[in-house]
């Protein structure tokens, strides 16, 4: 009697060993495009009701976070609802938490690449030009598509008189629209522009010259209007009248130090390239092209990357 006494009482005493819950996470994909929504496959072995508590760090470091009111048959598909427009692509964390479980799961967004060109780098008067576009990621549904946008800009990012926007539903990964120089060139004078190409949050500036073969005027223009130190150069010089077979390029820094390359067996378009000019010092560089007693002069800014940008840099010619 003393012995099931015993029994008894310990029974009350003794904690009962309790198992814990373990959660299973699963990607639905080991990539996930651009566009797509990111979902998980969870199972909680153990689950007994109640809330599933989840976050999610970002690629830029950022969170987010939730919770799941409940699971049936202690499973759920969880979904991220996102889209390329966030620009969050790269490698995402996310935990789930039930109770004292947790489960970590790491997820891949592939990146959007957006590539934009002109079909050349110079054009007269007479001559289409043609943006060449590419992306990693469209729709062929095109009711379902997302537009991509182009503007054209003059030098000083004001839009070019009487040319209008175009919208274009993304529905293939190349296209290719047109824009006549006529065109612009009936209300906006030759010079640099820009073809400035959206799609989703991601933005490329493409530089061209426009000339006008009458003018005689000499054209220059720099392959970006902004770079970071160290950064290479290239000057892209554009002579509509050829009188003489060689001219003068020159680059002068911030402070005044001077980088001279002559530019021989000219061409309608030369290109000349400075490699570690931009290395040393950080502000506006003069450049300066003489041509049979011709001058043209632009600038472009070198910048760290951690300093405010300006807007496209003013040509002088």
């Amino acid at each position: 009697m003393k012995i099931l006494f015993c029994l008894i009482f310990l029974s009350f005493i003794v904690p009962q060993i309790a198992y814990g819950s373990e959660i299973s996470a699963i990607s639905e994909k080991e990539l996930f495009g651009p566009n797509d929504w990111i979902k998980i496959f969870l199972d909680i072995d153990g689950y007994s009701g109640g809330e599933v508590s989840w976050n999610a760090t970002q690629p830029d470091g950022t969170t987010i976070d939730g919770s799941i009111a409940s699971l049936q048959a202690s499973k759920t598909t969880h979904t991220i609802t996102r889209n390329a427009f966030d620009n969050q692509f790269g490698h995402w964390k996310i935990e789930y938490q039930y109770n004292d479980a947790k489960k970590l799961v790491d997820v891949e967004v592939e990146p959007l690449t957006v590539l934009a060109t002109t079909d050349k780098l110079s054009y007269g008067p007479n001559d289409v030009v043609t943006v060449q576009f590419s992306t990693n990621y469209y729709e062929p549904n095109s009711a379902k598509a997302e537009f991509l946008s182009i503007r054209i800009l003059d030098d000083k990012g004001t839009p070019a008189k009487l040319i209008p926007d175009v919208k274009i539903k993304v529905s293939q990964p190349n296209i290719a629209p047109r824009f006549s120089m006529h065109d612009l060139l009936k209300s906006n004078s030759p010079g640099n522009y820009h073809a400035v190409v959206n799609y989703y949050n991601i933005e490329v500036d493409v530089p061209f010259v426009v000339y006008d073969t009458n003018s005689g005027t000499i054209f220059l223009g720099s392959d970006k209007n902004l770079y970071d130190p160290g950064d290479s150069v290239e000057i892209n010089i554009v002579i509509p009248d050829l009188s003489a077979s060689s001219g003068v390029l020159t680059i002068t820094s911030p402070s005044g130090k001077v980088s001279t390359k002559t530019i021989s067996a000219v061409s309608s378009l030369n290109r000349a390239q400075f490699d570690g000019i931009t290395s040393s010092e950080i502000g506006t560089y003069t450049v300066r092209f003489d041509y049979d007693g011709n001058v043209a002069t632009t600038t472009f800014d070198v910048l760290a990357e951690s300093l405010a940008k300006p807007t496209l840099s003013e040509l002088d010619i």
